[in-house]
Formats: C-alpha cells, structure tokens, sequence
C-alpha cells in the first residue's frame, strides 16, 4: 500500500465518462487523459499530522487503533516485546458509513490507505458494469470491501499470511459479501512453489515474498495469475489489483499472453533493489499487451534497508520506492 501524492488534472464530467465506457466497464482513454482518472486527489499522509487527519475522517474509532499504534512505534527501541504485543492487538474498525473490519494495530494501513486515501477511486472504470474482479495481495479485505460494496462483482481474492487470512474471512462475511468472493491463501508470483514470506512486525501489508523485510519468516503456498485466472474460472478479468511487494515484475511477465482478457489493472510497482529496476520492464510489458498507463503516484520508502550501488550516488535520497501504476485497455474488440 501507499502514502504518498499525486498532481490531480482536470476531472471527466460523469457524460463524458460514460460516453467512454464499454461492456467491461472501462473506459477508453487516450494518455493525454491520465491526469483525469483518479476521482479524487490522492491525499498524503507521510508525516503524523495527516496521519491523524485521514483516520479522524475515515474511521469511527479512530482515536484507540492511531494511540495504540503511535504507542508501539515509540515503545520499539527501549521494551521491543511489549511494541510487538501492541501491534498484534485486535480492534474492530468501522468506516464511516462504510463496513466494520476486524484489524490489528499493525494492519492499519490497508484500511487507511483504501478507504482513506481513496486508492482505487478512478473514472477509467464504471464499477457500475464490472464483473470479474481479482485481488491479489488482500490483506485484511479493504480492497474486496470497497469493490463488492461499490459493485456486484464476483472476486477472486488472495492472502498467503495465514493470520491476516483468517481475519480477512472474517470481514468479508461480516460484510455479508463472502458469496461473491473466492479466497484462496496463497501469494502470487511467477511459478508455483513453496515459497518464504517475510512479515514485518510493524506493517503488515508489507509482507513480501521477494525482500526480506524483518520480522516472521512463514512458508507459504505461491501460484501464478493465469493459475488463479483459471482457478476463478473467469473468462475475462475486468479489473486486477496486484499489490504483491515486489513479486509483480515477475507475475505480469509469466501470465503476458493472458493479460488479453484483463481490461483494467492497477498495480504497485515495488523497487526494492536500486540495481535492478521492475518499472521499465514492467511498463514495456503493458504497451505491448495493448494497455494505456499512467504512474499516478510514487512513494520514498527511506526507512526500509538501502542498497549500496544507485543508492551511494545520490546521499540523502531514498534509493528505495514505490510506483502505482494505472493501466486501461485502449479498445476492446
């Protein structure tokens, strides 16, 4: 997930986005369009102060999950063991007018980033006609919640942290969704194996399959997209979600001669090693599937562990980030 900003352009009167959308629910934008598809500017809340800002406005109780959390971040260095027992405590979090999710202090920011920031609220697609939806990297459910409250889709969700599943299960069933939604405990990448997910203690939603990031090691069940396109025995995906922590350069390319049959993606492209950059490839990958892109927003990530090599020219900078990338089918035949 992210927190970072982006520079909104002029926005699409609802006539004009509809004149534009098709059966699958997209619209056919050209890239001059990129600055108008998010509804909703992406707010930041990289510093404290906007932290607050985004809970008090999002969630009812914001006040307990944002104080036990500030409380776990300063009680890491000097009492370690009782920072971690904070972060594991379990809440339930309401949106204002919006579902109640069963979260961990250390959870928070998928619901925030989701329900908060308004991540996935773009006119390039009509939830009003998708249909087949897949969310890869669920975590707690933020995401399936806000689609299958937003729209009458069927969706394919997938988690392979076995704790933060359970209680994905959980909120989709209190949300009274879960029969539109297939669950799988899995992580996607680019073969199917066994493979290790390192969870770090303070965020949840950063565990990755591909950087060690602190915290739990859990062996862990992997499968590839055009595995989990089968599996949901979707036809056509109109919409595709993939924050997976650095596994995406490496799904996209696998599952290429199926990415025909996705209409809609919006993903995370997670630069984790300054040597080896994903964008580039990544980005080459969807012009040749036929897809328009934007990079709506890209975010430092200064505290996670800094390469040497690009990192040593540039003192000061954070050689590590994050890139979400929007990408639309141009036409669909």
């Amino acid at each position: 997930m992210l927190g970072a900003y982006n520079q909104s352009g002029p926005q699409l009167s609802a006539h004009e986005i509809g004149e534009r959308v098709g059966s699958s629910g997209v619209a056919d934008h050209s890239a001059a369009d990129a600055g108008a598809m998010r509804l909703q500017p992406y707010r930041d809340d990289s510093t404290q102060l906007s932290t607050l800002r985004t809970m008090r406005r999002t969630f009812e109780q914001w006040f307990p999950a944002l104080f036990l959390r500030f409380l776990a971040h300063r009680l890491e260095r000097v009492f370690p063991a009782l920072a971690r027992r904070l972060y594991v405590h379990r809440m339930r979090l309401r949106v204002r007018n919006g579902p109640e999710m069963l979260v961990r202090v250390c959870d928070l920011e998928g619901p925030m980033h989701v329900f908060g920031l308004s991540e996935y609220d773009f006119n390039v697609v009509d939830w009003n006609r998708v249909h087949t939806v897949i969310d890869a990297g669920a975590h707690v459910g933020s995401f399936s919640l806000w689609a299958g409250l937003r729209a009458h889709c069927q969706i394919y969700a997938l988690e392979p942290n076995p704790e933060v599943f359970r209680m994905l299960v959980e909120n989709l069933d209190r949300a009274g969704i879960s029969p539109r939604v297939v669950v799988r405990s899995a992580a996607l990448a680019g073969s199917s194996r066994v493979a290790t997910l390192s969870s770090p203690t303070r965020a949840s939603h950063g565990a990755s399959i591909v950087s060690d990031k602190g915290g739990a090691e859990i062996a862990v069940q992997t499968m590839t997209l055009v595995e989990a396109i089968a599996d949901a025995g979707y036809e056509s995906v109109d919409f595709l979600k993939l924050d997976i922590e650095g596994a995406e350069a490496a799904v996209l390319a696998d599952c290429e001669p199926a990415l025909g049959n996705v209409a809609a993606i919006l993903l995370e492209v997670h630069e984790f090693d300054p040597d080896r950059r994903q964008a580039p490839e990544v980005l080459r990958l969807l012009e040749r599937c036929g897809f328009a892109y934007a990079v709506t927003h890209v975010t430092p990530l200064p505290w996670l562990p800094e390469a040497n090599g690009a990192a040593a020219h540039f003192p000061g900078r954070s050689s590590v980030w994050v890139e979400a990338v929007s990408a639309w089918r141009r036409s669909r035949s």
